[in-house]
C-alpha cells in the first residue's frame, strides 16, 4: 500500500472518503485506479464457525464440506468460504453469502466493488481498535453497533474476534421515521425513550448469548452510524446494570463517518503490521498486459501496426522510385530489382503475420482451457426430499415468526434450536408436520421462549 493513498468506500450509503492525509478525511466522488481502497460489507452477510482437525490433507475440501453440513448452505447459492488458523489450535471459518453482500448495491456499485483492494465484514473492523492501541486486550469486549440498515453486536476476547449476532429489531432510521423524528445523534438522544424496544431486544440478545454461548462481556461499547448517542448508552446501562460506553476513543479523529473511520484504522494499522484479513468477493482485474484477453488485444494491435508498416513503406518507396526516374529516366533493371525487394518484404511480412496468428490461436486455446471448472459441492446435495422438508421448515418458521439459533441434521432427524415470543407459535409449528416431532424443555427468558425441537421422518430422508 502506498502511504499517500487510502480511500474508504461505503457503497451502501454512497460515501467515499480519502484518508491519505493521516486521519483527516476529504470527500471524494470517485475512485482512481491507482488508489488503495477498502470497503466493508454488512454483518448479516457473514457467518462464522470453529473447525477442529489434525488432518492437513485436503483441508480446504473438508472445511467447505463442514460449512455446508453445519449451516445447511444452499448449493444453488454462491458463498465465499475463508479460513484462518486460530490461537486455540483450530480454524476460524468465515462464510460470506454473496447474494446478501450485494443485495443493496446497484450495478454501478458492484462494478466499483470489483476494483476494491480490501473487502471486510463490518464486525471484524473492531480488530483495528486493538492493533492501534485504542483499546487494551485484557478483557472480553462487546461492541454494539446500530447501522443504517442493520443492528448487531460482536464479541472480542483478548483482542481477537469471537462471534457476532444480529439484533432482530427495527433499525434506528426506521424507528425514527415511525416516530416522525429526524435520525441524528442529537435528536435521537433527546428522544431516547422512543427506542425502548430496540434497547430491550439488545439486552435480550446479550443475555441469550450469555446463557447459551457462555460469553459474558467485561466491557460493553455502543455506537451507531450517526455516532455515539449518550441517551441510548445511559438507558442501556440502566437496563443491564453495567456501564455501557460509547466509542469515545474515536473522538480525537474528528471523522464525520464512524464506519469509514473504522475502515481507515483497520487498513492503516493491520495492513502495516501484516495482520490483515481480506475477503475480496471478486478477483481484481490484472493489468492489461498480464491478462489473456490483454495479450490477445496487444497481439491484434501489433498485427494492425505491422499492417500499417507495409503501405507506409510502399509510399516511401514509390516516392524514391519517382525521384530516381525523373533524374535518371526509366530503368527497367532498377524497377525489377525494386519489385523483387518488395516481394521479399511482402513474404517476410506474411510470415510474421502467420506467426502472430498462431500466437493468437494459442492464447484463445489457453483461455478456453482455463474456463473449465469443477463443482466440488453440488454433487453432494442431491436429496430432493430433504430439500423440500427444509424449505417447508423455513416457510413455516417465517409464517409463525420463529427464529432459529441452530439447525443440525443427523441421520433421519432434524434438530432445531428455536426462539419465539409466543409458545402458541411453537405449537402451531410442531402441528404442521406429519412426521414425528419431539420438543425439549421450554425455557423462558425475558418474554423470549427457547426450545430444542427434533423432527424425525419415519421413512428417512
Amino acid at each position: 500500500m502506498k502511504k499517500s493513498s487510502l480511500v474508504c468506500v461505503d457503497l451502501y450509503k454512497n460515501i467515499i472518503y480519502d484518508y491519505s492525509n493521516h486521519f483527516n478525511p476529504k470527500v471524494k466522488y470517485k475512485i482512481k485506479n491507482n488508489e488503495f481502497s477498502i470497503c466493508s460489507i454488512p454483518a448479516k452477510a457473514l457467518t462464522t464457525l470453529k473447525y477442529y482437525t489434525d488432518e492437513k490433507e485436503n483441508l480446504g475440501i473438508k472445511i467447505i464440506k463442514f460449512a455446508y453440513d453445519e449451516l445447511l448452505l444452499n448449493p444453488q447459492k454462491e458463498y465465499k468460504i475463508s479460513y484462518f488458523d486460530d490461537s486455540d489450535g483450530g480454524y476460524m471459518l468465515y462464510i460470506i453469502d454473496i447474494e446478501l453482500a450485494l443485495k443493496e448495491l446497484d450495478t454501478q456499485a458492484i462494478n466499483i466493488l470489483k476494483n476494491i483492494n480490501i473487502i471486510i465484514p463490518s464486525p471484524l473492523l473492531m480488530g483495528g481498535f486493538y492493533s492501534s492501541n485504542l483499546l487494551d486486550k485484557s478483557s472480553i469486549d462487546c461492541f454494539i453497533f446500530y447501522d443504517n440498515d442493520e443492528s448487531y453486536l460482536c464479541f472480542y476476547r483478548n483482542g481477537r474476534y469471537v462471534m457476532h449476532h444480529g439484533i432482530i429489531c427495527d433499525t434506528l432510521p426506521k424507528i425514527a421515521r415511525n416516530c416522525k423524528i429526524e435520525c441524528t445523534a442529537k435528536i435521537v438522544d433527546q428522544n431516547s425513550n422512543k427506542f425502548t424496544e430496540l434497547l430491550n431486544i439488545t439486552v435480550q440478545t446479550i443475555q441469550s448469548i450469555a446463557n447459551i454461548d457462555k460469553i459474558i462481556p467485561d466491557r460493553i461499547y455502543l455506537s451507531s452510524f450517526i455516532g455515539d448517542i449518550i441517551g441510548l448508552n445511559t438507558a442501556l446501562s440502566n437496563k443491564l446494570g453495567q456501564e455501557v460506553r460509547g466509542f469515545e476513543f474515536l473522538d480525537n479523529f474528528k471523522s464525520p463517518a464512524p464506519l469509514n473511520l473504522m475502515m481507515a484504522i483497520y487498513a492503516k494499522e493491520l495492513i502495516h503490521k501484516g495482520q490483515l484479513l481480506n475477503f475480496t468477493l471478486f478477483n481484481k482485474p490484472k493489468p492489461l498486459y498480464k491478462r489473456a484477453d490483454g495479450r490477445l488485444f496487444i497481439s491484434i494491435a501489433a498485427g494492425a501496426i505491422l499492417g500499417l508498416i507495409y503501405p507506409i513503406y510502399m509510399l516511401i518507396l514509390t516516392f524514391s522510385i519517382e525521384a530516381k526516374s525523373t533524374k535518371l529516366g526509366a530503368n527497367l533493371t532498377l524497377q525489377n530489382s525494386s519489385v523483387s525487394s518488395l516481394n521479399s518484404s511482402l513474404i517476410a511480412l506474411n510470415n510474421e503475420i502467420k506467426s502472430i496468428t498462431i500466437q493468437i490461436q494459442n492464447i484463445k486455446n489457453n483461455i478456453n482451457k482455463n474456463l473449465a471448472t469443477i463443482d466440488i459441492i453440488a454433487s453432494k446435495f442431491n436429496n430432493q426430499n430433504l430439500a423440500i422438508i427444509l424449505a417447508n421448515i423455513a416457510n413455516l418458521m417465517d409464517k409463525y415468526s420463529l427464529q432459529a439459533r441452530n439447525i443440525e441434521l443427523k441421520n433421519n432427524q432434524i434438530n432445531i434450536s428455536i426462539i419465539s415470543q409466543d409458545t402458541q407459535n411453537i405449537n402451531n409449528f410442531i402441528n404442521s408436520f406429519s412426521a414425528k416431532t419431539r420438543i425439549g424443555q421450554l425455557i423462558s427468558n425475558q418474554n423470549i421462549f427457547e426450545s430444542n425441537l427434533t423432527i424425525e421422518q419415519e421413512n428417512g430422508f
